[in-house]
Parts: C-alpha cells; sequence; structure tokens
C-alpha cells in the first residue's frame, strides 16, 4: 500500500501581486469616501454660514484668513502653548503610572481582583462630577488642570496594557520552562513584545481622552485657551473661535496619527500587529 502525500504549493507572485492589487483598490476607495464626505461636509458648512450670517456662523473663508490671523495677532498663542504644556505634564505623568500598574495588574491576579473593579468604577463615573473634589484639594491653578488631565487620560493605557499583559502570561511559564528561560527574560522578550499593540492603542485612546480634559478643566476654571475660548463665543467673535478649535483638533489629530505611524511601523518589523484603522 502506497501513502501519498498532498504538496501545497507556494502562493505564486501573480497571486501575491493580485492580493496587493486588492489591497490598493480598497484604500484609494476608503480615502475616496472620506474625501466625498469632507467635501460635502464642508460645503453643508459655507451654505449654512451664508444663509445665518457671521454673526452666527462664520464661512470657511473667514476662519482661515480672519480667524488664523487673530490667533497669531492677539495674543492667543502663548495661553494656546501652555495649554499643551500642561496637558503633556499631565499625560506624562499618567503614562508613567497607568503602564507600570497595567504591567502589574495583567502579571499578578490578586493586584487585579483587589484593585480592577476600583478602575472600572472611576471609569463609568462621569469625571466632571469630580471636578469640584479636585479643586477643592488642588486649587485652580496649574495642579488641577494637570490633575484633571490624568483622570480623563488613566483609564485606556492601563486597561489596555493590563489586557496585553495577562494576554501571553498565561502561556509564559510553560514557555520559559520548555526553553528554559528566566521569568524575567521570558517577559522582556515575548511578554512586552506581545503587549505592545495593546499599549500602543491604549496610549493613543488616552492621548484622545487627555485632549478633551485639557479642554474641560480649562472651561472650568476659566484659564489659558478655555478662557480665550469663552471670551470668543461671548462676544461673538466666531472666526477666531473656531481657528483656534480647529487647531486644537488638528494638532491631536496629528499627535495620534504619529502613534499610529509608530505601530505602523513596529508592525513592519514584526512587533505588533497592526490592523486597518
Amino acid at each position: 500500500m502506497t501513502a501519498t502525500s498532498t504538496v501545497i504549493a507556494p502562493p505564486s507572485r501573480a497571486a501575491g501581486a493580485a492580493h496587493a492589487a486588492t489591497l490598493a483598490r480598497e484604500r484609494r476607495r476608503k480615502w475616496t469616501y472620506r474625501a466625498v464626505f469632507w467635501a460635502a461636509l464642508l460645503l453643508a458648512w459655507e451654505v449654512a454660514a451664508r444663509r445665518a450670517g457671521p454673526r452666527f456662523l462664520p464661512t470657511l473663508e473667514s476662519i482661515a484668513v480672519d480667524g488664523m490671523s487673530g490667533f497669531f495677532t492677539n495674543g492667543f498663542v502663548v495661553p494656546f502653548l501652555d495649554s499643551w504644556l500642561q496637558l503633556f505634564i499631565g499625560f506624562a505623568i499618567a503614562l508613567a503610572v497607568t503602564i507600570p500598574l497595567g504591567v502589574l495588574l495583567g502579571w499578578s491576579r490578586l493586584p487585579n481582583v483587589v484593585l480592577m473593579p476600583y478602575v472600572n468604577g472611576l471609569f463609568v463615573t462621569p469625571t466632571a462630577a469630580l471636578l469640584p473634589l479636585v479643586i477643592l484639594f488642588a486649587g485652580t491653578d496649574l495642579t488641577f488642570r494637570v490633575v484633571v488631565v490624568i483622570l480623563f487620560a488613566f483609564y485606556y493605557p492601563l486597561v489596555n496594557t493590563a489586557t496585553g499583559v495577562r494576554q501571553t502570561a498565561g502561556g509564559l511559564r510553560d514557555l520559559s520552562s520548555t526553553l528554559c528561560m528566566s521569568k524575567l527574560a521570558a517577559f522582556r522578550k515575548v511578554v512586552v513584545p506581545a503587549a505592545t499593540p495593546y499599549i500602543l492603542v491604549g496610549v493613543r485612546l488616552g492621548l484622545a481622552a487627555a485632549v478633551q480634559g485639557m479642554v474641560i478643566a480649562e472651561l472650568w476654571v476659566l484659564t489659558g485657551t478655555g478662557e480665550v475660548l469663552k471670551n470668543l463665543a461671548q462676544f461673538r467673535r466666531l472666526s477666531e473661535f473656531f481657528a483656534i478649535v480647529i487647531l486644537i483638533v488638528a494638532l491631536a489629530l496629528l499627535l495620534t496619527g504619529l502613534l499610529r505611524l509608530i505601530e505602523i511601523r513596529l508592525a513592519r518589523r514584526g512587533m505588533v500587529s497592526a490592523g486597518e484603522s
């Protein structure tokens, strides 16, 4: 009796080229849909602005010319930069605390059981409801604004890091015993690379939440960019108001885009598995 075996041929170059062409078409289609959506949105904005008048909604030209010019000539640059300095301080502190704590929660079962219910409870609590308490203990100066940024930014890096570590911690003991690796070496060579995509996604989401915290904190105590936005809205200087809002959103998108590029570069180097955004 003769045994037969099935040989699976590797994919041909033509198949690989066809797959690459399909992915390219999907990317072009995705960006085409996005371009059409934004073009329609900007057209609707312009029509609504011309109907409502500049006191209620500025035109795109007014925002681009008058608003941006006023941002640089009316002394708004300094409070704008101060706001982002406050954000970076708070966000750096949040990452310095949440990523090591997330590793601990993912690595050890006891801290996870004890602390995670409180983490989830704090997440579902409206952060704005905690601001009077923060003002009571931290005042209304830079400390208050930094603490608010930390409160907004802490959850996603913490939970994503814990999830990433937990996904690989289960098989780590078997791997270390099989390969005769120490737990420290296995942690460094296995857990850290495997948890990297979770950590990066958490940092991205945390940054978006930190921007919200920055603006909300300053609107609460009327300082920095929050005070500027409140005064511009009060005196109906809407071209400058929307120009500053657009700059905040654009800078936030730029920073999150840079984090996304880091994910993609790591994926190409084989450290993380990056999916489509």
